[in-house]
């Protein structure tokens, strides 16, 4: 799902709880049910971090040198956000393979 606060229309923010903490919406994040749009959840700093990553991945760092030349904030983040992805894609994998063996065997 790809979230976007200026395309999300005022009917879905408010399901989503844009504004203040409901109920529960629509978003899940380690079997439990957010009660927030994971947008609001994630600080400015987390952001930086997390669109950093994704250079990261690319080969690019935000300092000049390598990686020992790296503020170790940014290391931690890196490290931890890596973790998660791995664990992410592990997951999916179990998951797809579970899928796979059902549709094999015929049972849903």
């Amino acid at each position: 799902m790809d979230l976007d606060c200026h395309s999300c229309r005022e009917g879905i923010k408010l399901l989503r709880g844009c504004y203040k903490e409901i109920e529960s919406t629509e978003f899940e994040f380690e079997g439990e049910v957010l009660k927030r749009c994971p947008l609001k959840l994630v600080t400015n700093v987390s952001r930086r971090f997390l669109r950093f990553y994704q250079f990261m991945e690319k080969g690019f760092l935000p300092n000049p040198g390598g990686i020992l030349d790296q503020p170790n904030r940014f290391l931690e983040a890196m490290s931890i956000l890596n973790d998660t992805v791995a664990k992410v894609q592990e997951d999916q994998r179990k998951e797809s393979e579970v899928r796979n063996s059902h549709l094999k065997s015929g049972r849903r």
